[in-house]
């Protein structure tokens, strides 16, 4: 996800008209100054916006976005780029509808209330390998949807060990009794994402804050 921010600069072109290259090329060094403080102003309020809406405690993936000025030729105008190497966070600012075969973990909200955190990397290794063990199958409810299910067995301990404690937590059990069928996740082919991140209007919102900072470069 990539936003673009370029100052309205058609009266500035027509100023520039009237000055030689010289003066041209260090007015647009000066923006590109002012770009890069005021690009790092605006990326601190992007990062905290992030990790604010979309509730994610790793520091790492609020600071996936970056802040880079492009100013590579003299003679044409800086250009400021605030983006992240995370390819799916656009769907978060846009919403959007999300097609195909998905294992959505079962009991987001008992996993949140019971205090456990579960990264996608991790839920597709314990499913790996609660099919490679044979353990793991898929049941149709009477409404048509599908879930995965896991029996509770000893050889299964390390990889239930989340679930379990969401099921209980869900149910209000102390204990899971052994051959107890638990629910891992649900099979969906599609999935309706919700608008959670307004980062253009935030950037937009800064925007006085960069023609502010252009302008005290310009002025040293």
């Amino acid at each position: 996800m990539t936003f673009k921010i370029e100052l309205d600069r058609a009266e500035i072109q027509r100023q520039l008209k009237q000055f030689g290259d010289q003066a041209k090329q260090e007015i647009y060094a000066a923006a590109a100054q002012g770009f890069k403080t005021g690009g790092n102003a605006i990326l601190a309020t992007v990062q905290t916006h992030v990790a604010s809406r979309l509730k994610i405690k790793s520091a790492s993936f609020a600071k996936s976005f970056k802040a880079r000025v492009y100013a590579k030729h003299k003679n044409s105008p800086p250009l400021l780029i605030i983006s992240s190497r995370i390819p799916w966070l656009g769907i978060h600012e846009y919403g959007g509808t999300i097609t195909g075969k998905m294992l959505i973990p079962f009991g987001i909200a008992a996993f949140k209330q019971a205090g456990l955190r579960m990264g996608g990397k991790k839920f597709k290794q314990i499913v790996a390998e609660l099919m490679r063990s044979g353990n793991a199958f898929f049941n149709q409810t009477k409404d048509g949807r599908v879930f995965l299910f896991a029996e509770n067995i000893k050889d299964n301990d390390r990889q239930l060990t989340r679930f379990k404690r969401a099921h209980r937590n869900a149910h209000g059990l102390k204990t899971v009794k052994r051959g107890v069928d638990i629910p891992i996740a649900e099979l969906v082919s599609r999935v309706q994402m919700k608008r959670r991140l307004n980062i253009r209007q935030l950037v937009q919102s800064k925007l006085p804050l960069l023609a502010s900072a252009v302008r005290d470069a310009m002025q040293r």
